[in-house]
């Protein structure tokens, strides 16, 4: 008897019309990735009646949540669907704002070397980190909150390109991972060769709302779309330092490149709330920044990607 083995696991998505609801002749996208971790979870209420032998009797199942992360190099072409899922919105030409429109997803996790494929429906990503170091490839997790995971199946929900073991999906385009090489960063609105690294969270903090007699989410319900992030900067001057403890607006703006595409990410209003400096030993004095991105009257948003 087989087991499932990464090496042969595809992840694919479709866009659902109306939430938490499969298109009838779904044709998935298939979304290359480095690690897949969406799951169901049931609450389990315990009854603590005391029946005089010490022992607990079954539990009994209650909400059913699922959530998990799909790990990826970042790249272009194959993952702007899930960019416009956190946002909200949708690209306008190359360029995407925070929205207020809700879009969801059909995955489906194909295990083909033992003919099982999990499904999972009305799903929207809730957070995005991007993490960009000078020593790799630029990695994202895009964090999923979903409505519904069906019985696991031996067969598809992929009716229209799925004709067999491995061929289920259209296959996703092919495109080079970003690295920080050939890139451009600002801060401030000007150059800056300072950064160590960047990590950035996008996020929505959505809340699964549950109605009594269901035992899967009614409704979410998103907060305040919030933009975080730490940038390790070499210590080379007091300039970065001041602004934090000035509370001196800033901004923080960069461009990513394969040597094809570009995805540039412009956090227009930053406020610096830490200063932390960072000796290590012999080597490099750094300033550790944790900062967050608010609302900017010019562009109408907290962040803006624009992709070329």
């Amino acid at each position: 008897m087989s087991i499932a083995v990464g090496s042969r696991s595809s992840i694919g998505a479709i866009v659902e019309t109306v939430w938490g609801t499969t298109p009838s002749t779904p044709a998935l996208l298939e979304l290359p990735f480095t690690g897949f971790n969406v799951n169901p979870a049931l609450d389990k209420y315990l009854d603590q009646s005391i029946r005089g032998d010490r022992m607990l009797r079954p539990s009994v199942s209650g909400n059913k949540h699922v959530t998990g992360d799909l790990d990826v190099a970042y790249g272009p072409l194959n993952y702007d669907s899930l960019l416009e899922s956190l946002f909200s919105s949708a690209f306008s030409g190359s360029v995407l704002k925070v929205g207020a429109t809700r879009k969801s997803f059909t995955l489906e996790h194909c295990q083909p070397d033992i003919s099982q494929f999990f499904q999972y429906s009305g799903m929207i990503v809730d957070k995005l980190a991007l993490k960009l170091s000078t020593t790799g490839i630029v990695t994202a997790k895009f964090s999923f909150i979903g409505k519904d995971s069906p019985t696991v199946t031996v067969s598809s929900i992929d009716t229209v390109s799925g004709s067999g073991v491995n061929t289920f999906y259209t296959a996703a385009q092919v495109a080079l991972p970003f690295i920080h090489n050939g890139g451009t960063f600002k801060e401030g609105g000007s150059a800056f060769a300072s950064f160590m690294s960047l990590d950035i969270t996008f996020e929505n903090k959505a809340t699964s709302n549950f109605a009594l007699g269901a035992s899967i989410v009614r409704d979410f319900s998103s907060n305040f779309f919030e933009v975080s992030g730490t940038a390790a900067v070499y210590l080379e001057d007091a300039v970065l330092y001041n602004k934090f403890v000035n509370a001196t607006a800033s901004s923080v703006d960069f461009t990513l490149a394969n040597g094809t595409n570009t995805h540039e990410f412009n956090i227009p209003n930053v406020r610096y709330h830490g200063a932390a400096k960072v000796i290590a030993g012999q080597g490099p004095v750094s300033l550790s920044m944790p900062f967050v991105g608010f609302y900017d009257a010019g562009t109408a948003s907290n962040v803006v990607v624009t992709k070329g």
